[in-house]
């Protein structure tokens, strides 16, 4: 099963050594603290992760772009980290879309799962080559899915969105 989170890429903080926790906390406050109380904020191996109880409005993505020490953040599919729950999210996803090219970026934040980058990307590649009759295209794709998988969660998304503040 997949939950829909907001996943967040903070910039510089990850720079600032032993105090990087408490820059990652200072970032969760401000984050708390500019959108409200409705959402829950948590860190996962060098990202954010933004619990929401109802739907997402535009505002909300305005609020998140003007947060300094956001680099991007993107509407995700979290799931657990088994190849199987990304493809089914990644599937899950796509619903709706049509596209005749795509690419996959694949990364692992976290090394010991028995599968590589390279894995997760063809498995997840195979799905969409069967189940959308697309062909995979690295250099100008129509669509392109991004996997990131840490050691409890994989998530899927298909558009990153920059921030207004760089830091």
């Amino acid at each position: 099963m997949a939950d829909n989170v907001i996943l967040v890429h903070h910039s510089e903080i990850v720079l600032k050594g032993r105090k990087r926790r408490y820059f990652e906390k200072l970032l969760i406050h401000n984050m708390s603290y500019v959108l409200g109380k409705k959402y829950r904020i948590s860190a996962d191996e060098n990202r954010l992760v933004v619990d929401y109880q109802d739907l997402i409005t535009d505002e909300t993505y305005e609020r998140l772009a003007r947060i300094a020490g956001v680099s991007s953040f993107s509407p995700a599919l979290r799931c657990d980290p088994s190849l199987d729950s990304i493809r089914e999210a990644s599937l899950k996803i796509l619903e709706g879309s049509t596209f005749s090219t795509f690419a996959v970026d694949a990364k692992r934040a976290y090394k010991n799962h028995p599968y590589t980058s390279q894995d997760v990307k063809k498995y997840v590649s195979e799905a969409i080559i069967s189940t959308y009759h697309a062909r995979p295209d690295y250099r100008s794709p129509e669509l392109r899915l991004y996997v990131e998988v840490t050691k409890e969660h994989g998530y899927v998304y298909r558009d990153k969105r920059l921030s207004l503040i760089h830091i």
